[in-house]
């Protein structure tokens, strides 16, 4: 997700390696008959399966749903619908309809509407605990490289892991199915899934899922973004989320001119399906995104989002790192009033000046080194002394951290917690 580079060099090589046809996807990675992301009905009818890497790392066909009584297996709505299962037919690539039961393997879920399929991924409704206020100071946590690990220190669960993060995200969809730690949240047994979202919920914690990260560019990809967003607003219903985080990093698409009406058209949509306040809606821009330079981003980049559908947005999680030597963002001054280098006009105050609501601001940054590709780490006592710069100054958004298996203990959060 994070280390996506803007230096020219790294642009180039990204075009030249879509320009052979070699797209920087996981998902679309291709082994023996199951093919990692493959959705399908199983032969009965009776659960929509993923093909996806099971406790032992060996690729599988996972159940994702089962299907309870009177209901079947149907790709057509990316899950269960009323029906009784009939005999199977021989599977194909090709996506044909067989009877009302049973539907034969695609390379992806479709798209739906409205409100979500019939399943079993979420236990009746008087065993969910109501998801807490959206809080006004966010301390946000990305969770990813879990894949397979099932447990609630894994996941950041309360009561498994305790810290002072109060928004955790999970990493990641794609528009072909869950990736790696949302793989991790797929497989849960449905009354573990829900047992972790009610400790989440009862710790005054929201829970949302990442969507894209540097995985997947769905822009150049020529996906359909309201196809995209009927899909994961599907994905956050089945799977009992409380929203989505929209990490969109299809730089090249920026700078063509076409990522600001993709993102746009994909933002309305998703809003009219996850509707405010019950579900949360973030964005994840590069800093850079910001900078207001026709001539890097012809439509405007990310200020042209904001102005049309900014309202819509909860708020941004910032990423001020990764942006290569000249813009660091490791100092107070270049993070929050002057970023300069290459990147002018992209810290916290000056996207402030530009328009950007100082309270959807958040801070992001990697919690060592180690989550970074290469510049913008800061100690953790510098950054601790900028938030209280900034705060003074009339900011108090909220800081993320990328990501949890660098801060296990909560240590990271827990000493920026008094600065916030």
């Amino acid at each position: 997700m994070r280390t996506s580079l803007f230096a020219p060099l790294q642009l180039a090589a990204t075009a030249f390696l879509l320009a052979q046809g070699i797209v920087a996807s996981p998902i679309l990675d291709r082994r023996a008959t199951c093919t990692h992301g493959v959705w399908r009905c199983n032969d009965s009818g009776s659960a929509l399966q993923q093909c996806s890497y099971n406790a032992a790392g060996s690729l599988d066909w996972i159940d994702i749903s089962v299907c309870p009584s009177n209901t079947v297996c149907s790709l057509a709505v990316y899950g269960c619908v009323a029906g009784v299962p009939s005999k199977p037919s021989t599977t194909t690539a090709a996506k044909t309809t067989t009877s009302a039961a049973v539907v034969t393997t695609t390379s992806k879920p479709v798209a739906t509407t409205g409100q979500p399929p019939v399943t079993t991924s979420q236990p009746p409704s008087s065993s969910v605990v109501p998801a807490p206020p959206l809080p006004a100071v966010k301390k946000v946590i990305y969770i990813d490289n879990t894949a397979g690990a099932l447990t609630g220190a894994n996941l950041a669960v309360p009561g498994y892991a305790d810290n002072d993060y109060n928004i955790v995200i999970i990493g990641f969809w794609l528009d072909q199915g869950p990736w790696d730690s949302a793989v991790s949240w797929v497989n849960l047994e449905p009354a573990v899934r829900q047992s972790y979202i009610n400790a989440y919920h009862s710790a005054g914690k929201r829970v949302l899922v990442a969507a894209f990260g540097a995985a997947e560019w769905p822009t150049s990809a020529n996906v359909n973004p309201v196809d995209s967003a009927n899909k994961l607003a599907a994905f956050v219903k089945q799977y009992g989320l409380d929203g989505a985080d929209i990490d969109w990093e299809d730089n090249n698409s920026l700078q063509a001119g076409t990522g600001e009406a993709w993102l746009i058209s994909f933002q309305r949509q998703l809003r009219s399906l996850l509707p405010s306040p019950q579900y949360t809606i973030t964005h994840a821009p590069q800093a850079p995104y910001f900078i207001g330079n026709t001539n890097i981003y012809p439509n405007g980049g990310y200020l042209a989002i904001d102005k049309a559908v900014g309202s819509t947005i909860d708020f941004y999680n910032i990423q001020f790192y990764n942006q290569g030597p000249s813009t660091r963002y490791d100092t107070c001054t270049t993070l929050l009033s002057v970023s300069g280098g290459d990147w002018p006009g992209t810290s916290v105050f000056e996207m402030s000046a530009k328009g950007i609501p100082l309270d959807k601001i958040v801070i992001g940054k990697p919690i060592t080194s180690a989550g970074a590709a290469n510049t913008g780490t800061m100690a953790v006592g510098d950054l601790a002394a900028c938030l209280r710069e900034a705060k003074g100054k009339g900011w108090h958004a909220g800081v993320f951290g990328w990501q949890f298996t660098l801060d296990p203990s909560g240590s990271w959060i827990k000493q920026l917690s008094g600065s916030l």
